[in-house]
């Protein structure tokens, strides 16, 4: 590859990015809830975008099926249209990648996004199906036993990445095993109290903290 060629792959690969990165970042959960007069969801409930605190904090589920299908459409779009007969499946990675990082990262809302589980799910079904729906009966199952969406959707994208190593897209697994990656590091903190409370049947440490504020 000469000097043309490799200027025109860094700017391929630099337009793909931004280009994920902005779709992915479109903040559907936080629009849908500042429409229906519920103010700013980052304040309230987890504080996340996602589907789970539209629930938390509207009580309406079909505004929270509304923002689990647009932000699954957002997954789905940034993998479709780098699909197709390709050389190979980086764009689908670089793509992919950043949409999933804007989601979690929204320039717009200070970077603080939602957790992926519909994202996953959309960019997992678009490429696969069948593991798209095994991924969201895991995190339905581990969200039920755990009470934990965080450690659910961690789970589920172990599955995925799981899956897709039995597929012919090596570099599909490199993608969901780099989101798992990073969303294990955004939420570790978080992944340890549901988990360690169930494993121990204890109540978690802010529920113990409310009990004793009750208590005073």
């Amino acid at each position: 590859m000469d000097g043309v060629g490799v200027a025109i792959f860094v700017t391929l690969v630099s337009a793909m990015l931004v280009m994920g990165y902005l779709i992915g970042s479109f903040p559907f959960g936080y629009i849908f809830a500042r429409l229906a007069g519920h103010g700013d969801i980052r304040q309230l409930g987890t504080g996340h975008t996602g589907t789970t605190n539209v629930l938390l904090v509207t009580g309406s589920k079909p505004l929270a099926a509304l923002t689990f299908l647009f932000d699954a459409a957002k997954g789905a779009f940034a993998v479709y249209i780098t699909l197709g007969e390709q050389p190979s499946d980086l764009p689908v990675v670089v793509f992919g990648l950043s949409a999933f990082l804007g989601h979690l990262f929204p320039i717009w809302l200070s970077f603080k996004g939602g957790q992926g589980a519909a994202v996953l799910f959309g960019m997992a079904t678009c490429l696969a199906w069948p593991i798209g729906l095994m991924s969201a009966a895991i995190w339905l199952a581990v969200t039920a036993l755990f009470q934990s969406t965080v450690l659910a959707t961690l789970i589920a994208y172990l599955v995925a990445t799981i899956l897709f190593s039995f597929t012919a897209h090596p570099l599909f697994v490199l993608l969901f095993a780099i989101m798992t990656a990073i969303l294990g590091l955004r939420h570790k903190a978080d992944l340890c109290g549901p988990l360690t409370a169930k494993l121990l049947k204890t109540d978690p440490p802010a529920k113990q903290e409310r009990s004793e504020e009750e208590g005073n």
